[in-house]
């Protein structure tokens, strides 16, 4: 029985490529398949995977906090999901949890690297290898033999590409985030070319990307509650420090740094109005 298994991403594919290795020592009759290791060299790659995703009776998603919304992903499920009536798909969750997922992925059974949890996606493989499955108690040992290896293994993976799992995290920014701030750039630039335009005697009808006032922004005092280097707690991500504090039209934009939610941006009091940031202290 042919399995496919779904990678996007450096910890995903090291958790596929070990899942490969480990699921053919547990139930030597399976077929594990890995684009990065079952393509020929001079094949047309997308048709290979193609015709793998048709073939195959059972697919595994390797799912991480940096791949769970990755096109290639979505479009493997999808083409998995082709053969619903005949195929099943699962998800591996090497550093998430159930409740971490969202639809489409979060219709399928999740597995994640704990041993309870990986034995009953050996059941299940084992269940469809038909009448070449093992038998209850040698399944059992057999798992027990090579589930060691496989924890071992996993959590080295886990180490090795931390740094690169939490700068990726630390890099994104959220969609609004970023159309603030991209909103922000087009208004003062076209407040800019405006002015050098327009004749100095001449009034021109003020463009939509304009800030509301006509010359100078009025004189605007920074949040005397905060500044860079305060330690804050936010009721949603925690405990964190303002590394930023830069100016948006009638408010001020914090960066703030949370120790377990990466670099947020809060408006300005906004978030004191709603009583969803408090500081703690100086950082010292």
């Amino acid at each position: 029985m042919k399995v496919f298994i779904s990678w996007s991403g450096d910890r995903s594919h090291r958790a596929a490529q070990l899942l490969k290795s480990w699921l053919k020592c547990v139930l030597q009759a399976t077929e594990p398949w890995l684009s990065s290791d079952d393509i020929e060299r001079g094949s047309i790659w997308f048709q290979d995977i193609t015709n793998t995703l048709a073939g195959c009776g059972i697919g595994i998603l390797c799912l991480t906090k940096e791949n769970r919304n990755a096109p290639w992903i979505l479009f493997e499920a999808g083409g998995l999901l082709k053969g619903l009536s005949t195929n099943r798909v699962c998800t591996f969750l090497a550093d998430l949890e159930a409740k971490d997922i969202v639809p489409p992925l979060s219709q399928f059974n999740h597995t994640t690297a704990t041993k309870e949890s990986m034995f009953q996606l050996v059941s299940t493989l084992n269940n469809h290898l038909e009448n070449m499955k093992l038998d209850d108690k040698t399944l059992e040992d057999v798992f027990e033999t090579y589930w060691p290896k496989f924890e071992k293994e996993f959590q080295r993976i886990l180490k090795d590409t931390e740094t690169q799992v939490k700068d990726t995290e630390e890099a994104k920014r959220s969609e609004g985030d970023l159309l603030t701030e991209i909103l922000y750039s087009v208004r003062s630039m076209n407040q800019r070319l405006n002015k050098l335009e327009k004749p100095m005697s001449a009034a021109s009808p003020q463009n939509i990307f304009d800030p509301p006032w006509e010359d100078e922004p009025p004189a605007l005092t920074p949040p005397p509650e905060f500044e860079t280097g305060d330690l804050v707690q936010h009721k949603k991500f925690g405990t964190g420090n303002v590394v930023n504090i830069r100016r948006f039209g009638g408010s001020w934009l914090l960066d703030v740094k949370f120790d377990n939610s990466g670099t947020k941006t809060l408006v300005y009091p906004t978030v004191k109005e709603k009583n969803l940031l408090e500081k703690i202290g100086p950082d010292f």
